[in-house]
């Protein structure tokens, strides 16, 4: 919201530049609003079990899988690698959103950098997100292999901290990496949930996720704080450093959990697709 003060404040009164700037805001969330609504529509419309390949649930089970109700104590029987998922993707969580609420003041104090180069270098994880996400969501649906794609954005995430934390490379590069891993993350993990959970609780363990990721990230909130006012920023990389290292062990567990099992989580496309064509 920055840049928008910054260009309302010039060409307006100082009354009224918050005031645009909070209805800017809000209009942009009235969109997303519309969006949802327009996709909701969409889907209606859709046969969506024809259009979406999921896990199948077991064959002696099914018919007594639809006529239950969901229960809270179901969540008790999610595979292991739905929290693996969820565990990966929190602790990589924990490094990135934190980064962002920093960055501005960290490129500004590290590479002596103006506040609005800061602001533009800090902006960066998510601009070039915005372009990487889909051809990366493409690229992941054409190919498969979800689980490299996972490691790709731990060590894309790990190289950029470790960059910003022991050398001054151009931050711009770094902010890029970062935001490579952070697209890989978006487009890997939450599709990753349809394949381990069955379809039916399929909103209840995109809720789960959202909760783990939430909390940890209401945790992390004051730890980072905590971390700034009293060691500074160079611990402060090394605790992101750390967290991305932790995401990266978990994403192992999971590769070794799935390896030990169907597999299904880093089938290619094509396989995937036999396998599911085999066991629905």
């Amino acid at each position: 919201m920055d840049p928008i003060y910054d260009f309302v404040s010039a060409r307006t009164q100082p009354m009224y530049t918050l005031g645009v700037t909070l209805f800017t805001g809000s209009c942009c969330g009235l969109l997303c609003t519309l969006a949802a609504i327009l996709a909701a529509v969409i889907d209606r419309r859709s046969d969506v079990q024809k259009f979406i390949d999921h896990p199948p649930v077991a064959k002696d089970d099914s018919k007594k899988e639809e006529s239950k109700f969901i229960r809270i104590s179901d969540v008790k029987r999610f595979p292991s690698t739905f929290w693996l998922i969820a565990i990966s993707s929190a602790l990589f969580y924990l490094q990135l959103f934190p980064f962002v609420t920093q960055g501005e003041l960290f490129f500004a104090t590290k590479y002596s950098r103006s506040p609005k180069e800061a602001n533009t270098i800090n902006s960066m994880v998510y601009l070039v997100g915005a372009v990487s996400m889909p051809l990366f969501g493409v690229a992941i649906d054409r190919v498969g292999r979800n689980l490299y794609f996972l490691m790709t954005r731990l060590v894309l995430g790990l190289t950029s901290h470790i960059m910003m934390t022991f050398t001054f490379v151009e931050p711009y590069v770094c902010t890029v990496i970062l935001s490579l891993g952070y697209s890989l993350v978006t487009t890997t993990c939450w599709p990753l949930v349809s394949y381990a959970v069955p379809l039916r609780y399929l909103g209840t363990a995109f809720g789960i996720m959202g909760t783990i990721i939430s909390v940890g990230q209401a945790i992390d909130t004051y730890f980072v704080g905590f971390i700034v006012d009293t060691a500074g920023y160079l611990v402060l990389e090394v605790f992101f450093t750390m967290c991305v290292i932790c995401s990266m062990i978990a994403a192992a567990l999971l590769y070794l959990r799935d390896a030990s099992t169907d597999g299904l989580l880093n089938l290619s496309t094509k396989q995937r697709a036999v396998f599911l064509k085999h066991h629905v």
